[in-house]
């Protein structure tokens, strides 16, 4: 039996995103001429890869400790 190919493991992603998120995947995808999706998955493996690292647990602290004072704030 033949391995899949790349484009046979590849499957259809319907996403709605924002204006700002898809001018800066457009931006991306121009300057590293490369598709708007091959900057979407390379973004997100960077994530994940970041996720796996010590930095990221810190980083999402001091994520999350800013979130909350923003919605205490606006609970005062």
């Amino acid at each position: 039996m033949l391995a899949a190919s790349h484009e046979d493991s590849m499957k259809p992603l319907n996403l709605r995103a924002p204006q700002d998120v898809r001018d800066h995947l457009q931006s991306w995808a121009e300057r590293n001429c490369t598709s708007m999706t091959a900057e979407l998955i390379r973004s997100i493996r960077e994530r994940a890869e970041r996720e796996k690292t010590a930095e990221y647990k810190p980083f999402m602290a001091a994520l999350n400790a800013e979130r909350e004072e923003r919605e205490k704030a606006v609970q005062r």
